[in-house]
């Protein structure tokens, strides 16, 4: 089982089931949780087992594969290293891969609909959180950033999308997520070095777009907007943005600009629909997951929707 070197709480939180309360200030670098190596569920826990021994021959299975058979297995084994780690684990543990047809109905049209089709079609993954310490042969968790007496410790999950969280742990994080984005793909006809004409117009840029919300400035020249999307319409456009360039005309071209992105974004924004009208108390966890992940959606592209609207009036004025 774990040991925590730093005195922590283990406590349910409303909501979000499991986790960890300082009970004293903890400072950046101190070894918030520490896993001796021979706790460790690993490759080289696995290659010492019977298990090994009669799969490690077979064609095509991986250690992956193999370590999945084992915990398998060990999982009910009494006498078991383990034993009080498997005891600790949810009798359910629900991602966006167990959603049902309902959940799956809500989403038809978004991204995250795409990822789960996608991810159903290839084998499940691990990640790494790190690696053991020689020196010590143990695992060690240090922190990044102060966690003050009385604050719940938090573990990253990488730099992720809400819809791969979803997808792969299960749950929609409640506060503002900077890695939540709008996919864009516009066609490539112009060259954003020089402004010159391209050959080849089948090439196409991708552009990540975020919810306004989280920009530090609404107004001109970018509105909130991401600088790179906005060069690239301006340069579409033939939309200049320079100093040479009378104010009058760097307004018209704006204008021309905002209005292009809205005619991009608004019916993304009517494809999402108006906010479903169901009960979600009574939902089935998946169907509240979906419908959060629908209005997350809706409200990113409505403040792309809105930061055009405010500059186009600001514009006017």
């Amino acid at each position: 089982m774990p040991i925590f070197l730093s005195d922590y709480r283990n406590l349910v939180f409303q909501g979000a089931g499991r986790g960890m309360v300082a009970s004293e200030n903890i400072g950046v670098g101190h070894i918030a949780l520490e896993i001796p190596e021979s706790l460790i569920i690993s490759e080289e826990l696995l290659c010492q087992s019977d298990m090994f021994l009669a799969l490690k021959d077979l064609n095509s299975i991986t250690t992956e594969t193999m370590l999945l058979l084992w915990s398998m297995r060990e999982r009910h084994n009494p006498s078991s290293n383990f034993k009080m780690f498997f005891e600790t684990l949810p009798s359910n543990f629900n991602t966006g891969l167990n959603f049902g047809i309902g959940a799956l109905a809500a989403l038809e049209g978004t991204l995250l609909f795409d990822e789960l089709m996608q991810a159903r079609q290839v084998y499940p993954h691990i990640l790494n959180y790190g690696r053991v310490d020689q020196a010590t042969k143990s695992l060690k968790f240090p922190l990044s950033r102060p966690c003050k007496a009385g604050q719940q410790c938090f573990l990253s999950y990488g730099k992720h999308s809400g819809s791969h969280l979803i997808t792969f742990y299960g749950f929609l994080p409640r506060e503002d997520n900077p890695y939540d984005v709008v996919p864009l793909d516009l066609d490539m006809s112009v060259d954003e070095e020089d402004g010159t004409a391209q050959s080849v117009s089948s090439s196409v840029t991708a552009h990540m777009v975020r919810g306004t919300w989280l920009s530090r400035s609404g107004g001109p020249p970018t509105y909130g907007l991401p600088q790179r999307l906005m060069s690239h319409l301006r340069t579409v456009l033939n939309c200049g943005h320079n100093e040479s360039i009378p104010k009058a005309d760097i307004k018209e071209n704006d204008r021309m600009v905002l209005e292009t992105l809205i005619t991009i974004f608004s019916p993304m924004l009517e494809g999402l629909g108006e906010p479903d009208d169901y009960n979600r108390e009574s939902a089935s966890w998946d169907l509240k997951l979906a419908l959060a992940y629908k209005d997350l959606k809706r409200r990113i592209i409505s403040s792309i929707v809105t930061s055009c609207t405010s500059g186009l009036a600001l514009l006017d004025s």
